[in-house]
């Protein structure tokens, strides 16, 4: 789970996919650069089918594969207490423990 500000997207029609952009220190809304362990590498680029739009220019939570950045679980509000949403079976279970490893880790 990473925090950053999604700064930028764009949506491919023939792919029908969005490709969004994050960013920590680098934001142009106003807000303060994320100095924290867990803040998202800048112009950090990944791909889905999901639309994530209505978080443009927002502090997020960033929950994702960061051996594959192409593999997005999903985006939330900084202040959200959602951690993972989906319907039964979209995510497996190398995935969900990955993410149970992240939680243990931050605490």
């Amino acid at each position: 789970i990473s925090i950053g500000y999604l700064s930028g997207f764009s949506y491919d029609s023939v792919k029908d996919v969005w490709t969004y952009t994050f960013n920590a220190t680098t934001h142009t809304f106003g807000g303060d650069p994320i100095t924290s362990q867990n803040a998202i590498a800048n112009n950090t680029r990944i791909t889905d089918s999901e639309d994530y739009t209505d978080f443009f220019g927002q502090q997020v939570k960033v929950i994702y594969n960061v051996d594959d950045d192409e593999v997005l679980y999903g985006v939330y509000a900084n202040d959200s207490s959602v951690v993972v949403s989906g319907a039964s079976g979209e995510l497996g279970s190398a995935e969900l423990e990955a993410i149970q490893r992240v939680l243990r880790e931050e605490g």
